[in-house]
């Protein structure tokens, strides 16, 4: 059964692969209906509803549970992603489920499959790696597998993936670049001690900090800055990730809401050079469950700010954004 007008969207359901053995999980993004590839614009709710399997003793062993909805979580399709993809991940631990997708009048229903054997095959027939399932969006009521596997959707699966490979080789040549780099300020620090030249204090290494932190856009809470200047990274093996924290306004100015974390690992690089960077922090409401104790995890709506490190160690604050 089909309700309702043509929606101009586009679905874009991504299956990221997990660490190995496992096998790829679902994610979904919005787009605008059109031939090139756009991230949608206008707000959308995505809910995901579901009845699971209670044990009983029975001739089936179970029974359906009562209908409930669950959040999802979402956030940037690529970190660093300069356009703007949201991505929602939906859980799969469930047993009939399917996702309500709303904008403004304009509704979708998604039923997902018990099994996703069939759509993590065809996902990894493109690649090892992260790859999207291409969805046209329309309003009406339709099931996941018949939308994958339109051939539109195959087409526009493929320039993702393009696209993803590009970014990687892309960072991956940075990586090279940087790791040279240390290498050589490496072998000149040696040679200098060798010639009795006094070694340079890590201060004056990193005097040099961060002279732009731009709020760029915020789409629910994802929060995306442009980043120039020598920032901290948190020194993680192949990791670019930098210090981040929040602050909330409150009643008796600004306050820190996430803390900034200081504890820096010694695998990778402490510190990069970005120019104009594009910088999108984690999802500000999963962020907090994951970094605060019971009883501080949910975000209140309000006035926020990103704050990142500067390789001088001075912080640098974004523009004041608001939180519904």
């Amino acid at each position: 059964m089909r309700y309702g007008a043509l929606v101009p969207l586009v679905l874009l359901c991504v299956l990221k692969a997990n660490a190995q053995p496992g096998p790829p999980s679902l994610l979904i993004t919005l787009a605008e209906d059109r031939d090139a590839l756009r991230p949608l614009v206008r707000e959308v709710q995505v809910v995901q509803y579901f009845r699971e399997h209670q044990s009983y003793i029975n001739a089936d062993g179970s029974w359906l549970g009562p209908l409930r909805s669950i959040p999802i979580q979402r956030g940037p399709l690529v970190r660093d992603e300069p356009d703007g993809w949201i991505v929602y991940r939906p859980s799969e631990s469930v047993a009939v489920s399917y996702l309500l997708i709303t904008s403004g009048a304009d509704t979708m229903r998604v039923d997902l499959p018990g099994t996703y054997t069939r759509i993590q095959l065809h996902a990894m027939q493109r690649s090892t790696r992260d790859t999207p399932e291409v969805l046209r969006f329309r309003a009406g009521h339709f099931v996941l597998e018949e939308l994958a596997f339109e051939p539109w959707s195959a087409k526009a699966a493929q320039r993702i993936v393009d696209r993803m490979k590009e970014t990687d080789l892309a960072e991956y040549r940075r990586s090279v670049a940087a790791e040279e780099r240390r290498r050589r300020e490496m072998k000149e620090a040696e040679t200098k001690k060798e010639a009795g030249v006094p070694p340079v204090h890590p201060k004056q290494e990193r005097s040099v900090g961060l002279k732009k932190v731009e709020l760029e856009r915020v789409s629910g809470d994802t929060v995306c800055l442009r980043v120039t200047g020598r920032v901290t990274l948190d020194g993680g093996c192949a990791s670019n990730d930098p210090f981040v924290a929040l602050e909330m306004h409150t009643d008796s100015g600004w306050v820190e809401r996430l803390p900034m974390p200081f504890a820096q690992m010694d695998c990778g690089m402490p510190w990069a050079d970005w120019e104009d960077r594009a910088l999108c922090v984690p999802p500000l409401r999963w962020w907090a469950s994951v970094r605060q104790p019971e009883g501080k995890k949910e975000l209140l709506p309000g006035r926020y700010r990103i704050v990142l490190l500067g390789g001088d160690g001075e912080q640098v604050r974004s523009k004041a954004f608001e939180l519904d």
